[in-house]
């Protein structure tokens, strides 16, 4: 007999009635259940599968799952095999979508040491389950995939949402709480769909036109590795560093820049630059200084790096959303003047000192900002951009194969879905996929109303362009819960951070997701999902009006869908500057608005009165965010006024 890696030990089951238990055996054997009191009988199928329903189940644990064979041996003994998993019973929470959701303790460490202080939770658990694409087959267990309890140990792994959302149940419900993790960087929607599904949406599926195997993935993919390593090749990027840091390269002509910087702005020679540059910088740091441990923090940059401290590399990141935190060694820094040398590629034209991160030495409670003027000369420079990665990931179905429907038998409390980011760059199907997705994972997880929770995109701007991608997104987000039942979105306007796609403050979206969860599922507090998360902060009723001395307006009111008053305010406590209004012909105007207790009056310009009021839509809106008394953000929207 087998069970599926989700139900090995240390496991979390789903406590009430009607908790799934299930694996292989040989066909036709009778199969015995027991957990705490209960006991399910199930028959293996003609392919060796089988499955039963336990419960009703209580929360606590661990326990002792024991799963057995029933018949007779020759020596007469009642059971052919048997085997037990060390369970505990709580609750389920499915954590899934793109780098977002993903994104671990680990990574943020910096921000959140102090969690990583805490006693062991052995209660709060994470299923991580490794990144694994399939293109032929379903897989029916997962490839690698495990169960571990939150320690000191084991943090730097967890989902950081998902850790801090289960802290919050925990907190609350004081029962186990279990969280599957499945979650890859840079997956779209239709990566977590079925074939099936996706056959009503023209064109995704010959996405995988060309990528019929496993084997013909993994060459395509080879094939752009390849051509990249090609790219690099030409660079000779250790040697070129070599010979910088020993001086055998000669004089350079150092030329001066500040930073942060886009490299394209700081000098004329850099625009559209394709190839590998070097930043210096020197840094005067006292005896005392030289002793203490340090960091330097270079924020993030673009695209990838080798960071040297007076000749001693520090560092290295391949990659333009991850932060620069590269620790210096014991002995590399000494009194008086310091070298610190950045060699910088720059795959297609877009270098960057990203603005509005720190840039500095720190050692102990002091630090060296590093802002200012720098050097900088250009090593090697390349006709071409690099090549781009053929990311087979990311491909219709593929997660959904490898990884998501191995899941789909457990039994779960609810679904926590992070993603929109990379299907910005064709918006306008994201409803109509959201909808579908929802669908199907319900009907595949056989509980046709699994509340999910949709955490809406964050502010960010830095590598966008404003063509209403991200705007779109939000808004089909908004929409999708405002249509389905059991369906919330968590507003994260402010959460994000404009110049990073991977917003730090992931705790503020946990504790939303949380709140709506306790009091939708278990009834704790007086969350109302009409009152600024559910619809278009509770679906305004929108009037244009005649006013005083004839002055045209848009009178939005807001009520909390019980027929009571919503107050509103900013979260910066400044006038709101992020309503517009526009035409069906996609002429937009930004128009002042004010706050009146439960309204917004915006008045009209002299003119034609306007098809449409828009709110925060933007990629990056902050000025003046609407808000209820208790700081709940509201979600954007588009309204039709006539």
């Amino acid at each position: 007999m087998k069970l599926p890696k989700l139900l090995s030990d240390g496991c979390v089951i789903q406590q009430g009635a009607g908790s799934r238990i299930w694996g292989w055996a040989e066909p036709e054997t009778t199969v015995s259940v027991s957990l705490q009191s209960a006991r399910a009988e199930a028959v293996a199928d003609s392919s060796g599968r089988w499955e039963a329903v336990v419960g009703p189940l209580d929360a606590g644990g661990p326990y002792d799952l024991c799963v057995s064979s029933l018949g007779e041996e020759s020596d007469g003994s009642g059971a052919k095999e048997e085997l037990h998993r060390s369970c505990y019973v709580g609750e389920v929470i499915v954590c899934s979508g793109q780098s977002n959701m993903e994104l671990s303790m680990g990574w943020l460490h910096r921000r959140y040491a102090s969690e990583f202080g805490r006693a062991p939770d052995p209660y709060l658990r994470q299923y991580k389950i490794d990144e694994c694409h399939s293109f032929e087959k379903t897989l029916d267990d997962h490839v690698s995939a495990c169960w571990s309890g939150c320690s000191s140990q084991t943090l730097n792994d967890f989902s950081a949402l998902g850790y801090f959302l289960g802290r919050q149940l925990r907190r609350r419900l004081n029962v186990p709480v279990g969280l599957i993790n499945v979650a890859v960087d840079g997956s779209t929607i239709e990566g977590w769909m079925d074939a099936s599904t996706l056959a009503t949406f023209p064109g995704i599926l010959s996405q995988l036109d060309g990528y019929a195997t496993d084997a013909a993935a993994r060459q395509r993919s080879q094939e752009s590795l390849e051509a990249i390593a090609r790219w690099y090749g030409r660079l000779d990027w250790e040697a070129t560093d070599r010979s910088v840091l020993s001086g055998v390269a000669g004089p350079v002509p150092w030329k001066a820049l500040e930073i942060p910087c886009r490299l394209e702005e700081a000098a004329e020679e850099l625009v559209e630059f394709n190839g590998l540059v070097y930043l210096r910088r020197t840094v005067e740091v006292s005896s005392l200084q030289a002793f203490l441990p340090a960091i330097l923090d270079l924020g993030t940059l673009v695209d990838a790096d080798t960071v040297y401290v007076n000749g001693h590399r520090v560092g290295h990141s391949d990659y333009q959303y991850e932060r620069r935190e590269y620790p210096v060694p014991e002995g590399v820094l000494h009194a008086g003047a310091n070298e610190i040398l950045i060699s910088l590629v720059c795959e297609r034209g877009g270098g960057r000192v990203t603005a509005g991160k720190r840039h500095e030495l720190i050692m102990g409670k002091e630090s060296i900002d590093l802002d200012g003027e720098w050097e900088y000369c250009v090593a090697s420079r390349l006709t071409c951009p690099c090549p781009a990665e053929d990311f087979i990931r990311w491909k219709p179905t593929v997660l959904y194969k490898g990884m998501l429907a191995a899941c789909q038998t457990m039994t779960v409390r609810a679904a926590v879905w992070y993603q929109g980011e990379s299907n910005a760059g064709h918006p306008d199907d994201y409803e109509a996929l959201l909808t579908a997705l929802i669908g199907q994972w319900r009907a595949q997880w056989h509980q046709n109303n699994l509340p999910f929770y949709i955490v809406q995109l964050p502010n960010f701007s830095i590598d966008l362009v404003e063509d209403g991608g991200w705007s779109t997104i939000r808004e089909a987000q908004r929409h999708v819960a405002n249509t389905l039942p059991q369906v919330e979105t968590i507003v994260s306007l402010d959460a994000g951070e404009w110049n990073d796609l991977h917003p730090e403050n992931k705790e503020i979206i946990a504790v939303r997701t949380a709140s709506a969860m306790l009091a939708q599922l278990y009834g704790y507090g007086s969350w109302n999902p009409a009152k600024f998360v559910h619809a278009a902060l509770p679906i305004p009723s929108v009037s244009l009006t005649n006013g005083d001395a004839g002055v045209r307006h848009i009178e939005l009111t807001f009520d909390d869908g019980k027929g009571g008053d919503t107050e509103l305010t900013t979260l910066d406590g400044c006038p709101t500057r992020e309503f517009s209004i526009a035409w069906s012909d996609g002429c937009s105007l930004p128009v002042p608005a004010r706050i009146e207790g439960n309204k917004v009056i915006i008045d009209l310009p002299d003119g034609r009165p306007p098809h449409y009021v828009r709110y925060a839509w933007r990629n990056a809106p902050s000025r003046g965010l609407l808000c209820s008394k208790d700081g709940l953000p509201v979600s954007p929207f588009i309204w039709k006024v006539r």
